[in-house]
């Protein structure tokens, strides 16, 4: 499950991720959640998860402190902004380098500067080495 999909277009619906999702797969319950769709830029119908199996959470804010304690494993991918933001501009195009350096990267700081995700992490991976 992708946080990403709590993207509103400005910010991420954090607890709407809570309450939607993480608290109904606590309870044993299906989770149903509209997600954001990045090529529309608007919601779209719901999903739905079963509270089966491994589930994965990841993405920006996956370790914010209003869910990490539920979270039995905790990982934290570290990268420079540079390498970050190389990475989104190779997958998004140059025209999204706006977005990236005005909305998406504030956001994402904030977060890191408010929640301190890397010491929370049970496991900190070097995210500059190339994925093979």
């Amino acid at each position: 499950m992708a946080t990403d999909a709590f993207w509103t277009g400005s910010s991420f619906d954090l607890a709407r991720l809570r309450t939607e999702v993480l608290d109904q797969l606590l309870a044993g319950s299906i989770a149903q959640f509209d997600a954001w769709d990045w090529a529309t830029k608007t919601t779209i119908r719901a999903r739905r998860m079963r509270p089966e199996g491994l589930i994965i959470v990841e993405g920006v804010c996956a370790l914010h402190r209003m869910f990490r304690d539920d979270l039995r494993c905790r990982v934290w991918v570290d990268a420079p902004r540079n390498t970050r933001l190389e990475r989104a501009l190779s997958r998004d195009g140059e025209q999204a380098r706006s977005i990236w350096e005005t909305v998406w990267i504030p956001n994402e700081m904030a977060y890191v500067d408010h929640d301190d995700p890397i010491a929370c992490a049970h496991i900190v991976v070097n995210g500059t080495r190339p994925f093979h």
